[in-house]
């Protein structure tokens, strides 16, 4: 929805410059809209790619190096991995209710 919204804008901006005037309010208003969108949904695509690529190598690895005599990942190392994972999403929660805490106080 926020990629469409900063697309939208942008085309806006770049079709109707002409006409309106490519120093006017609107327009500027219109390209800073649409960088904003593009650059946050950037950076939410690669924050998630990034979360992606880390965790899958974290649990491979704790599977590689908890394996029994037949070559098969042991059970507690799917214990570990599943538990590093609630850890972590324990923690995004709790980082997510301080950032929503803070922007409270500041009203």
């Amino acid at each position: 929805m926020l990629l469409s919204a900063g697309l939208l804008a942008l085309l806006l901006a770049l079709t109707e410059g002409e006409r309106w005037g490519w120093g006017s309010g609107p327009i500027l208003a219109l390209f800073g809209g649409s960088a904003a969108a593009l650059v946050a949904t950037g950076m939410n695509t690669v924050m998630r790619t990034i979360g992606g690529v880390v965790g899958g190598q974290v649990g491979a690895a704790l599977l590689v190096a908890r394996t029994t005599d037949g070559g098969v990942p042991a059970e507690s190392a799917y214990v570990i991995a599943f538990a590093i994972g609630a850890a972590s999403a324990l923690v995004g929660a709790l980082v997510a209710l301080l950032i929503t805490r803070r922007r409270r106080l500041r009203r």
